[in-house]
């Protein structure tokens, strides 16, 4: 199948951008495409591994379509390749699409039903990125764009955690591993970096596997005397560009707030007791 400049042909990323039945009347319509659905591009990667880092909303059941509507794989679950975004999985990029449509969109069925898939077949909950991110990092990290307000954020990392726990992931074990990736639980962010502020999360374990508590709070950083001397370097700006941040100046800290799993096990749980004004769909 013939490809741009990228390498890419009209299956991948930036190539296409058409509906699911677009998407069926061309794989299908072999008699007037030539299509190979593991034709890579420029950097390696296959049309299915080029939707997972699609920010559509579409991008679940593309996916599920090059599956043939089957299970998810184990091998596809636990894959991780080289994307613009450097290393990316399926959970990774699912993550990411639910993180920056959250507050447009709310909690979309088909992406919790996706991340359910994904867990049943094993797919690896701490895989990084070329930042250190984990699946976590990209449901905590700030957003700073228009339409984004960060409302509720109680009710994403609820759903991710329904998610682990309804799947038999022992979350004790789950935070254990986070805490390990992150020193003093500060979040790496995604996506933008705001001047003198960390995001920072604390886990209390209860008794049960699946029972956690998990404080979310932004908090000041004390900023180095020599940095903000007139004519100074300036660390933190250079720290973001590069990494690819957007910096942001001016803000206040804006997360304090917790989420508790306690009932989880026996289904006795409620999107209010953990703050949340809207319950969790789709689990």
């Amino acid at each position: 199948m013939s490809s741009d400049f990228r390498g890419e042909t009209i299956l991948h990323f930036y190539s296409f951008s058409g509906s699911l039945e677009t998407f069926q009347y061309l794989t299908q319509s072999q008699d007037q495409f030539s299509i190979d659905l593991f034709q890579t591009d420029s950097w390696g990667r296959t049309p299915l591994q080029s939707k997972a880092s699609y920010l559509r909303t579409d991008a679940p059941a593309l996916m599920r379509y090059l599956f043939e509507n089957n299970s998810i794989p184990r091998d596809k679950a636990a894959e991780v390749w080289i994307d613009r975004l450097g290393p990316m999985s399926m959970l990774l990029g699912s993550a990411r699409r639910l993180s920056a449509g959250y507050d447009i969109y709310g909690l979309p069925d088909a992406e919790i039903r996706f991340i359910l898939d994904l867990v049943q077949a094993g797919a690896d909950l701490h895989t990084q990125n070329h930042l250190g991110a984990t699946p976590l990092d990209y449901l905590l990290s700030t957003w700073w764009a228009d339409n984004f307000t960060e409302d509720n954020k109680e009710e994403l990392l609820l759903a991710w955690l329904s998610c682990l726990s309804c799947k038999g992931v022992d979350l004790h074990q789950y935070w254990l591993r986070e805490e390990e990736l992150h020193d003093h639980g500060i979040v790496v962010q995604v996506n933008s970096h705001r001047k003198h502020i960390d995001r920072v999360f604390t886990v209390y374990y209860g008794q049960s596997r699946d029972d956690v508590t998990v404080l979310v709070e932004d908090i000041w950083k004390k900023p180095d005397p020599l940095c903000e001397m007139p004519g100074s370097w300036d660390l933190e700006a250079d720290y973001a560009q590069q990494r690819g941040l957007t910096l942001i100046e001016g803000q206040s800290p804006s997360a304090f707030w917790s989420v508790t799993t306690v009932g989880f096990q026996d289904g006795d749980y409620s999107s209010e007791r953990a703050g949340c004004t809207a319950s969790v769909s789709g689990l």
